[in-house]
């Protein structure tokens, strides 16, 4: 049997009759004696105080500790996840769960016992029973995996997919279990820096499988507190985003994450994390980088060819840049896995037209049938006719193909997409026609009066190619000031 001994003192301090006097409250948690044979890592305590809607949560690194902070009279109820384990880190190993009923005080001492075991099963506020699993060491938490997207708008189950999203920033993190003195059960505020903290947890492809075991709570006002701090290089190095979970993980709001549960081994509770600027289908960033600087377009300019370039030809652009307007291809094939698409276009290219970071614009500029793209008809991502999205490009291993982290929903379309653009077939053979267009992300652009800008055509015709069904687009993203004369035409 193992217990925490919970003994809690009211203290009235009087400093003569201009002053208040100040409940105070001892907590002593005693393991000693009853984890004899067994090595715990930690352990976290925390509690609500019903009557005023405050929370508090503490920590003990090994056997035993007396604590001592201010606690509010009330009806207070406590919980308790231990860890155990020789020689393992913080969160690993085998949990073990307790909790105490509603305890009404205003004076005195209080005596508060709580059995801890392994059988976390029977604690609902510390754990939905959706994210417990039994193993040979009893009713245990689910060890976690996180996945890291730049958008969670989509994001509906447990593939481990950042559906029509892009993977996020999170390259490692760390998962905090905060101890602060009693507060609003939403307030978030300081924090002990000797907090229980994990070790950090590299990603690999945006998620990571990890052994640590995360009470996620149940969503109400008396389930743990989770920080999570994520970090753009490996080894938690680098810029880091933190992020609070002041209800647990289970009553994430959807924005800044999202939890599922994974029955099918092995088990997993996974987390849905949002790291980084959105630039999916749906969720796009309206501004841009300004990576390719300042734009002042002085004369006549006719995007006639698929790779003009942005300076010259009456445009100025500061700092010089040989990098091009809307560079466009016709895709001609693509190949997904779980984490991209690898396309393979219609020409090829050289790093003015496409290099890696550049945002593209893809765009669905033609199917025959409702099928003719993918066959998920009635899908949130169904690709049909006017279809678009934009993407960050990955890589560029050859002049002809450009991987990018963004799943379609592709359900072997190759052919479609290659075929020659011919009307005279009496609609016999589907066809798709993607195209993929440079969106340039301007710092300003100042457009002079009495000129034209005007992008390449789109080419179709009775004897087009999969070299032509590209163009017609402009696409500009532009984070600064947008200056336009009177007289100018886009």
């Amino acid at each position: 049997m193992r217990y925490i001994i919970l003994f809690i003192l009211l203290l009235a301090t009087s400093f003569g009759c201009a002053r208040k006097q100040t409940p105070t409250g001892k907590i002593r948690l005693n393991l000693g004696a009853a984890t004899a044979g067994t090595t715990l890592n930690g352990v976290y305590i925390w509690g609500l105080n019903k009557t005023f809607g405050l929370t508090f949560a503490h920590h003990i690194v090994g056997d035993g500790r007396d604590l001592e902070f201010p606690l509010k009279p009330g009806v207070w109820n406590f919980r308790v996840v231990a860890w155990s384990g020789a020689g393992l880190p913080m969160f690993e190993g085998t949990t073990r769960c307790g909790n105490s009923p509603d305890i009404s005080f205003q004076s005195g001492d209080v005596d508060v016992p709580i059995h801890i075991n392994s059988d976390c099963s029977n604690h609902p506020r510390i754990s939905d029973p959706d994210f417990i699993e039994t193993n040979g060491n009893g009713n245990q938490l689910k060890t976690m995996r996180l996945v890291s997207c730049r958008s969670l708008v989509l994001v509906s189950d447990n593939s481990s997919v950042c559906d029509n999203a892009y993977l996020g920033d999170t390259k490692s993190f760390r998962v905090i279990l905060p101890s602060y003195s009693p507060r609003p059960d939403m307030e978030i505020g300081p924090f002990a820096p000797e907090s229980l903290r994990s070790d950090c947890q590299n990603t690999t492809n945006g998620s990571a499988d990890t052994n640590l075991r995360i009470p996620v709570g149940n969503g109400s006002p008396e389930s743990p507190r989770v920080y999570i701090e994520s970090f753009d290089q490996v080894d938690c190095t680098g810029n880091v985003q933190f992020r609070a979970f002041p209800h647990g993980l289970f009553a994430a709001e959807g924005i800044h994450g999202k939890l599922f549960n994974l029955s099918n081994p092995p088990p997993k509770a996974v987390f849905y994390l949002k790291h980084g600027e959105a630039l999916g289908k749906g969720d796009l960033s309206p501004f841009g980088n300004g990576a390719d600087g300042d734009v002042t377009v002085n004369s006549l300019t006719s995007l006639a060819s698929m790779d003009t370039a942005m300076s010259g030809g009456g445009v100025s652009v500061v700092p010089s840049t040989t990098r091009t307007w809307s560079s466009s291809r016709r895709v001609t094939a693509m190949v997904t896995d779980a984490i991209g698409t690898k396309l393979t276009v219609s020409a090829a290219f050289g790093s003015n037209a496409f290099r890696p970071d550049d945002e593209i614009m893809w765009h669905v500029s033609m199917a025959t049938s409702n099928t003719a793209c993918d066959s998920e008809i009635g899908a949130e991502n169904h690709l049909h006719a006017g279809s678009y999205g934009f993407v960050r490009i990955s890589s560029t291993p050859t002049a002809l193909t450009l991987v990018v982290p963004y799943v379609f929903p592709l359900t072997g379309i190759n052919t479609n997409l290659n075929r020659d653009l011919l009307f005279a077939n009496g609609g016999q053979q589907e066809q798709c026609v993607i195209q993929i267009i440079r969106v340039p992300n301007l710092n300003s652009l100042t457009l002079h009066a009495n000129l034209t800008l005007q992008t390449s055509s789109f080419l179709l015709g009775a004897s087009a190619t999969p070299a032509t069904g590209h163009g017609g687009i402009l696409p500009i993203r532009l984070k600064g000031q947008l200056v336009i004369d009177d007289g100018f035409y886009l």
